[in-house]
């Protein structure tokens, strides 16, 4: 069944009860371009990569490209740092949540980066727990948890390069 064609009549009606309605037919108009555009490049993306089409993935590349995701308020600053690597992990995993750079937006991350996370979850278990601590908080990162988790990584025989990776994803962690 077709929708109903408005008359000239019923516009005049709706403008007195809606004198905005034409700013918001126009507004609703530009987003439906825009969601059109970006699904248009997301399939285009995935036939170039050969990937398959998840409709997941277009969904939180549509939701994030119009600033739509959920941000981390400052309250969860208090939440403990490793249970939410661990989120982030498991989403990286599942594909609910993708790569959010210009150079591979919208795409899934690669097990080598998963993996990357997941020894920084570990590490930081083991040094919360060589300093007894119950959890860290995002607070807890500091630069005196800078200095304090390199000495422990250098005495456990780890290079400065290791330790700037695990402070590069820590970074990007933190920042999500």
């Amino acid at each position: 069944m077709a929708p109903k064609r408005l008359t000239k009549k019923d516009i005049s009606t709706l403008k007195k009860e809606y004198p905005s309605i034409e700013v918001d037919i126009g507004n609703i108009s530009t987003r439906m371009r825009n969601i059109v555009s970006l699904t248009n490049k997301f399939i285009s993306n995935a036939e170039y990569q050969n990937d398959k089409i998840d409709l997941v993935e277009l969904k939180y590349y549509i939701n994030s490209s119009f600033g739509t995701m959920p941000k981390k308020t400052s309250s969860d600053k208090d939440d403990n740092l490793e249970e939410y690597i661990a989120e982030v992990v498991e989403g990286m995993k599942d594909g609910t949540r993708l790569i959010r750079s210009k150079k591979g937006e919208g795409k899934r991350y690669k097990k080598s980066t998963i993996n990357a996370y997941k020894t920084l979850g570990s590490k930081l278990e083991e040094y919360r727990k060589y300093r007894k601590k119950k959890y860290l908080k995002f607070d807890d990162v500091t630069m005196d948890f800078y200095y304090d988790f390199q000495q422990y990584l250098y005495s456990k025989n780890f290079t400065p390069n290791y330790f700037g990776n695990f402070i590069k994803n820590l970074k990007v962690v933190m920042r999500l």
